[in-house]
């Protein structure tokens, strides 16, 4: 059986993500303008704080960590973050609510091919650093890693982003229940410019990536509930036909009566 994660949208983020003439895109957005528009400082604290913790293990100096906290700081100023979100369920009640309050779908997309897309990127990044994968809440192997790199004797700038980029993938314990899998794009692509477009969303103008996707990554759309699901399955039969997609089409199983 495939392992799929999801994406969660609206009927209109998913219109713009699969009716597309040649192949589905999925948008990432930088990072500094996500809800919660201070999760890369959170990261940073997040290492520096468990470094703090376990240092006197590693019997390591205090300058050790002020030098990483400088080099994180020069990280972040000089790199942009990209991001997309996935669960790995694709009929949460939580999902649903957070991110389709009015209805939605949710995309299922083939978790393999996912990584090995984005993993096939050039970029700048130590070859252990995270591209995709699950959100993780063990803090305290992310600042072993710190460390690690730290007691090297052949430190490169390169790592201390890769820390950073790590950092992405851990969380505070209470958001365990979002299940999420995130993917972020390399910092920067061969002979391509960052920045593909803007969008306004509460009458900020934010700067987002469209990336191409193969068509064949699209397993399964699950479908909210909704008054309309029996229509809604319908004009998705119709773009799946006309497209060439070989999804499947779910109908979600939550009991909940929609306000919509």
């Amino acid at each position: 059986m495939v392992d799929l994660v999801y994406h969660y949208t609206s009927g209109e983020g998913v219109h713009g993500i699969i009716n597309t003439e040649k192949v589905p895109n999925i948008r990432f957005t930088d990072i500094d303008f996500l809800n919660d528009s201070q999760e890369l400082v959170h990261g940073k604290e997040r290492i520096l704080t468990q470094l703090k913790t376990v240092q006197n293990s590693f019997k390591q100096p205090m300058g050790l960590v002020r030098k990483l906290e400088a080099e994180l700081e020069t990280a972040m100023k000089n790199h942009s973050f990209y991001t997309a979100s996935f669960c790995n369920k694709g009929d949460k009640l939580r999902q649903w609510l957070a991110y389709c309050p009015n209805g939605g779908y949710s995309i299922g997309f083939d978790k393999a091919q996912l990584i090995d897309h984005f993993k096939s990127f050039g970029h700048k990044l130590s070859e252990d650093s995270s591209v995709a994968a699950s959100i993780e809440y063990d803090r305290v192997a992310l600042a072993g890693k710190a460390l690690h790199i730290m007691r090297s004797k052949s430190r490169e700038k390169e790592d201390y982003l890769s820390i950073l980029r790590d950092s992405l993938f851990y969380k505070d314990d209470n958001f365990s229940d979002e299940e999420e899998f995130r993917v972020l794009l390399p910092d920067c692509r061969t002979n391509e410019p960052l920045i593909e477009g803007w969008h306004v969303k509460n009458n900020i103008i934010i700067p987002y990536i469209n990336e191409p996707l193969p068509i064949s990554m699209v397993k399964e759309i699950y479908i909210s509930p909704m008054h309309d699901q029996a229509l809604a399955q319908k004009s998705l039969e119709k773009i799946k036909k006309a497209r060439g997609y070989n999804f499947e089409i779910t109908l979600s199983e939550i009991s909940l009566r929609p306000s919509w």
